[in-house]
């Protein structure tokens, strides 16, 4: 059980705990029990591993593009991926544009209903940290957990740790081996199948959570995603999608009466009828058009720069080229369903993703893409959030200009804005903080 005290990253725990994976099955054979120390000593190994970057003719731009993709996950809150799933998958889903999804099947997807789901996230990454990551279900039944069985069915409770946390080592091991790198030098940087299922069943049927950092992010809705698509593949992502959209223009809402939030609309053309973006948020200084996309790093794409230069172009190239200049041109012509008055104003515009896009903004790779006409930040749905959060707050379009104008790369900056705004504490979202505080407890220390 690796846990947050011991002195060590959480990508070095990661690499140690998936290569013990993929390892052949003789190597694994140790003649006593591994210490800390021992597990020390590997993970502090991974620092002196060979780098493609020491090769000649390295790509130091794809360097920091897979470093990125390797650290910086750790460090993004966790608040708003859990709050977020409720306000936008705990709704009717209508045919069309909707395909598949409904409340049924997500639960079905996930083992349980979605607020099950929800509330699994406090109570099993509890478990990992206070149980040194052992976790027997026949624990349940005892008497400290009379309280958690009024609130919840544990039936329920334990076919959501089926389906969406836990797996047996026989699984692990494949989904591990089939998404290892033939380079051996991008190993530490392959997928690591134990972030999609932190519970490893064992021969004797109770499970360990080899790294807490894994438990604690386990539910969000990228979960939703992944486990979805292992069942309905692409009818799943595109109504993901939609949701997104929906629950984007949701958020916005929060600024009327600061501004006005158009939802996209149809127009005609010489070519057809066109949709505009998703949303234009009119503020008294400033129109911001808001675009949601729904492309997240695949395997593969981010350990490669032109990799990640064809994930952009492929994903992003028509919010780019089209669909932003296209709605430019309705601000500059005034359109009615715009509300008048907006021709003369500054344009910005946020293309809004569910997963940060790490380095896209950087001149490195937002140069494969269609210069936008208007300033335009690419941005995950957590950072609009807080946006949303901060305007609300300082009662202007100020903290959303910044951010279009600065781009991600300058995220320090950025968040150097959101601490003077809040002083440190959290922007209040009340959309995210009402979902949040219909959990059956408000925090791990409760489990």
């Amino acid at each position: 059980m690796i846990t947050t005290d011991l002195p060590l990253y959480p990508w070095q725990a990661g690499l140690v705990a998936r290569e013990a994976l993929v390892a052949p099955s003789n190597s694994r054979t140790v003649a006593r029990t591994p210490t800390v120390a021992d597990l020390l000593g590997l993970c502090q190994m991974s620092d002196t591993l060979d780098q493609p970057v020491f090769q000649e003719h390295a790509d130091l731009h794809e360097f920091g593009l897979r470093m990125a993709y390797l650290q910086f996950p750790y460090s993004e809150d966790q608040y708003g991926a859990v709050a977020r799933l409720l306000p936008m998958l705990d709704r009717h889903f209508s045919r069309p544009p909707f395909e598949i999804m409904s409340r049924e099947a997500i639960s079905d997807v996930l083992g349980g209903p979605l607020d099950v789901f929800v509330d699994s996230a406090p109570f099993f990454s509890a478990a990992a940290i206070r149980n040194g990551g052992r976790f027997q279900e026949s624990w349940l039944t005892g008497p400290q957990f009379a309280e958690i069985r009024a609130e919840i069915d544990l039936d329920v409770l334990m076919s959501v740790f089926r389906h969406a946390w836990a797996s047996t080592i026989p699984d692990l091991r494949a989904r591990a081996r089939s998404s290892t790198s033939a380079n051996p030098l991008l190993r530490p940087f392959d997928w690591n199948p134990l972030q999609a299922r932190p519970y490893v069943q064992l021969s004797d049927g109770s499970h360990v959570a080899p790294n807490v950092w894994w438990a604690h992010n386990r539910v969000s809705p990228t979960a939703v995603y992944h486990l979805g698509m292992d069942r309905h593949q692409e009818s799943w992502a595109r109504d993901l999608g939609r949701a997104q959209e929906d629950y984007l223009v949701h958020q916005l809402g929060q600024l009327e009466p600061l501004a006005r939030v158009i939802p996209e609309f149809e127009y005609p053309t010489r070519n057809g009828s066109v949709r505009t973006v998703d949303a234009f948020v009119i503020f008294d200084d400033l129109v911001v058009l808001v675009e949601s996309k729904s492309v997240r790093a695949r395997l593969g794409s981010t350990t490669s720069a032109d990799a990640y230069r064809d994930l952009l172009r492929r994903d992003l190239d028509k919010a780019y080229g089209r669909q932003l200049p296209r709605s430019v041109d309705l601000v500059r012509a005034d359109h009615p369903k715009l509300g008048g008055g907006v021709s003369a104003k500054p344009v910005v515009a946020l293309i809004v993703t569910p997963e940060p896009l790490y380095q896209a903004d950087s001149p490195s790779f937002i140069s494969s893409l269609p210069p936008p006409p208007v300033p335009t930040s690419l941005i995950d749905v957590s950072k609009l959030e807080k946006l949303v959060a901060a305007a609300r707050v300082t009662r202007s379009s100020d903290i959303i200009a910044k951010q279009a104008g600065r781009g991600s790369h300058d995220s320090a900056d950025m968040n150097n804005a959101f601490q003077a705004i809040s002083g440190g504490l959290r922007l209040p979202n009340p959309i995210l903080d009402e979902a949040f505080a219909q959990g059956r407890w408000q925090s791990s220390d409760e489990t």
